[in-house]
């Protein structure tokens, strides 16, 4: 009888972990699907399926006290529908400050929610420093990885909450500019 529990609970850890990286897998396999729609944009013109709003902070690159060269650039690809309020599909940023260099690119689902989340930190010459990846479904975190390998617990909360709080701020941010406000 125990032999026979401990097997069953043993097949339903392992559907739960084949379960979860499915999932992964179909989020990669969007996200792959999304980046193929967004290259293929200039080529569709008018007949294309998504608009891009583009935020360029500071085009002339100008320094600023404290900081020095500063630029940040954010594209967002959102689809509208009839009457319905813009959908918010995939945010691209890129800032550079000084010495850092950050590129974010967030994708969501239907409800503004972030599905995925990378996040790329670079040297001035180019070098990856630290890249993360965070994979959602609904407010809850399916994985967390840091520069391709799962994080340490004590590392993984914070940063997993870092890279959370940029898809965020990415969305509202859109929402601000859409008129659709903090919601």
């Amino acid at each position: 009888m125990r032999k026979s529990i401990l097997v069953a609970l043993l097949s339903l850890a392992i559907l739960a972990a084949f379960a979860q990286s499915k999932t992964i897998e179909q989020i990669r396999a969007d996200y792959n699907a999304l980046k193929t729609e967004v290259a293929r944009l200039p080529q569709m013109k008018e007949t294309g399926i998504m608009y891009c709003l583009i935020i360029d902070d500071n085009p002339q690159g100008a320094t600023y006290p404290g900081v020095g060269h500063f630029r940040s650039k954010t594209y967002f690809y959102y689809d509208v529908a009839g009457d319905e309020p813009p959908v918010l599909r995939l945010a691209v940023e890129s800032y550079e400050g000084g010495t850092q260099r950050t590129h974010t690119e967030a994708m969501y689902d239907e409800r503004g929610r972030a599905s995925f989340v990378f996040v790329s930190q670079r040297t001035v010459d180019g070098q990856p420093v630290v890249e993360q990846r965070l994979y959602m479904e609904g407010d809850s975190a399916l994985d967390f990885t840091l520069n391709k390998i799962g994080a340490a617990e004590g590392l993984r909360a914070q940063s997993q909450r870092d890279v959370w709080m940029k898809a965020n701020r990415l969305v509202k941010q859109f929402l601000s500019v859409m008129g659709g406000g903090d919601e």
